[in-house]
C-alpha cells in the first residue's frame, strides 16, 4: 500500500500534489491583477511563490493568466521545477519558458508520463486550448480538471473511459467571464446555475470518492466589471449542490493539507471562505486607463490589420464575408464609452468614427479596444474580463471578426490550408467554428 497523497491547497487553481517521492504544483498565480487589470485573487500572501517553486514539477494547464502567470516564472530564483505543459502547434508557452531557462516537457494528448517510480501524470486536451490533468500515486488517482468545458454525457462518459476510477475531482464552481451586462441580473444567476449543474454532472458521471471546489477564487476587480460579483457561486452554493450526491466534498482554504481519504473538517474552511467573500465589496476597484483617442486607435488598427494579413489570407476573409450564413467578418460598431465616440470597425477598411446614437455591437472604453489591436488574445481577455457591455447578438458580431486572434495563437490560419485541415480533423475544424460564431457565457 503506498503511502497517502497530501493535497495542499495554495490559491484558486493552484493546489500541490505532495507524495514520498515527488512534489507537483498545479497553474501557479499568487499575484497581480490579469485580464487586462479585470480579475484580482480574493485572497494571497508573499509565501505562496517560494511554496510553489519548492517543487519538482509545475503543470500549467492552458495559456489564460490566471493558470499560466509569466510574473510567478520570472521572479524565480534558484533551482527550478521543471515545467509540463500540454503539446500545442504554436509552442508559445513553451517557448516562453525555455527561453528564460526552464526545462519543459511538452505532453502528448493522453500520453501517460512517468514522474518518480510509483507517480504518473496524463494530459488530455480540451476544447480549444484547455487540458485536465490525471496524477496517479500508487492506487491514488487525482483528476484536476481546473475550468475546462466538460459537461454534456458525451464528453463525461469519454474522460470517465479514459480515468476510470478517480478518488479526487477538483473542478471549477462559478461562472468567469460575461455573463450579461449590468442591468441583466437575470443571466449572471443563469450562469451561475449552470455551473453548478455543470459540476453535479461531472460528479455523478466520474464518481469520485471527493470533490474539492477550486478555479473561483478571483473577484472581478474593475470599475467596469465589479458588479459581475453579484451572483457567484460561493462555497456554500456547492455544498448545496452536493448535498445529496455520494462524493464527499472537501472544501480547503490557502495553505491548507489533506491527506487524501481521511476524515475532513470543512468548518474552518467555510468560514475563511465567507469572510473573504463579505469583504469583496470593501476592496479597491481598479480604475480606468488612460483614455486614447480615435487618432491613435485608427494607427493601432492599421497595424493590428497589417499582423491579421500576415497570417490569414484577406481574400479568403473577404470571401467567408461575403457568404450570409457563415456571418465572419463584417463591420462592427464599437461606442467607446470614456470618449463618447463610436467608431466602425472592418478588416477591410480604416477605423472610421460614425456619429453617436445609433445602434451598436458592443461598448467598451478605448483602453481595452487598443488591447484588443495589440494582441491576439485581446478579445478572449475581453470574454473572461468582461470590461464591456451588449447583448448577446451584438457580442457574437464581435467574436466572428477578432476571434480569428485565438485562431491564430493556435497556429490556425484563414486560407487555403484550411481545406487540409478540414480533411486532416473535421471534429475540431467544427469546434473552432463554432466558438468564432457565438459566445456562451460559462
Amino acid at each position: 500500500m503506498s503511502a497517502p497523497v497530501r493535497i495542499q491547497f495554495l490559491n484558486h487553481a493552484s493546489v500541490k500534489f505532495i507524495t514520498d517521492t515527488v512534489k507537483l504544483v498545479s497553474d501557479p498565480w499568487y499575484a497581480g491583477s490579469i485580464f487586462n487589470h479585470g480579475w484580482s485573487l480574493i485572497w494571497t500572501a508573499e509565501q505562496l511563490a517560494d511554496m510553489a517553486a519548492d517543487s519538482d514539477f509545475i503543470w500549467v494547464s492552458h495559456e489564460h493568466p490566471d493558470h499560466f502567470s509569466p510574473a510567478f516564472f520570472n521572479q524565480l530564483r534558484g533551482p527550478r521545477p521543471k515545467v509540463l505543459f500540454q503539446a500545442t502547434r504554436d509552442r508559445r508557452v513553451a517557448r516562453y519558458l525555455s527561453d528564460r531557462g526552464f526545462a519543459v516537457r511538452e505532453i502528448k494528448n493522453h500520453e501517460r508520463v512517468q514522474l518518480s517510480p510509483v507517480e504518473y501524470l496524463t494530459i488530455g486536451k480540451n476544447a480549444l486550448y484547455d487540458s485536465w490533468n490525471l496524477f496517479e500515486s500508487g492506487e491514488t488517482r487525482i483528476l484536476n480538471l481546473n475550468d475546462c468545458i466538460i459537461k454534456t454525457a458525451g464528453d463525461l462518459r469519454a474522460v470517465k473511459k479514459r480515468v476510470g476510477h478517480i478518488d479526487v475531482l477538483l473542478t471549477q464552481f462559478s461562472y468567469a467571464g460575461w455573463a450579461g451586462d449590468r442591468s441583466n441580473k437575470g443571466l449572471r444567476e443563469d450562469a451561475a446555475r449552470r455551473r453548478l449543474g455543470v459540476m453535479r454532472a461531472q460528479i455523478q458521471h466520474l464518481e469520485p470518492s471527493f470533490v474539492i471546489p477550486f478555479a473561483s477564487f478571483a473577484w472581478f476587480s474593475h470599475e467596469e466589471n465589479t458588479y459581475l460579483n453579484d451572483s457567484v457561486n460561493h462555497v456554500a452554493d456547492f455544498l448545496d449542490m452536493c448535498a445529496d450526491l455520494n462524493s464527499v466534498p472537501i472544501v480547503m482554504q490557502p495553505l491548507e493539507t489533506w491527506r487524501v481519504g481521511e476524515p475532513h473538517d470543512n468548518a474552518p474552511a467555510i468560514r475563511f471562505w465567507d469572510r473573504a467573500y463579505d469583504a469583496i465589496p470593501s476592496f479597491p476597484r481598479r480604475p480606468p486607463g488612460p483614455s486614447i483617442e480615435v487618432a491613435d486607435l485608427r494607427a493601432a488598427c492599421a497595424a493590428y490589420q497589417r499582423r491579421v494579413f500576415t497570417k490569414n489570407s484577406k481574400l479568403w476573409m473577404q470571401l467567408l464575408a461575403a457568404v450570409p450564413f457563415v456571418g465572419m467578418f463584417g463591420p462592427v460598431r464599437i461606442r467607446l464609452t470614456d470618449i463618447d465616440r463610436t467608431v466602425r470597425f472592418s478588416f477591410f477598411d480604416e477605423l472610421r468614427e460614425v456619429e453617436n446614437g445609433g445602434q451598436v455591437d458592443v461598448e467598451m472604453a478605448s483602453d481595452s479596444l487598443a488591447f484588443i489591436f495589440a494582441h491576439e488574445f485581446g478579445y478572449d481577455t475581453l470574454m473572461v474580463n468582461a470590461r464591456c457591455s451588449g447583448t448577446k447578438a451584438g457580442l457574437d458580431v464581435v467574436m466572428r471578426n477578432f476571434g480569428i486572434g485565438n485562431l491564430n495563437t493556435m497556429g490556425w490560419s484563414i486560407g487555403p490550408r484550411m481545406l487540409w485541415m478540414v480533411v486532416r480533423d473535421f471534429k475540431l475544424v467544427w469546434l473552432v467554428l463554432r466558438e468564432l460564431k457565438n459566445v456562451n457565457p460559462e
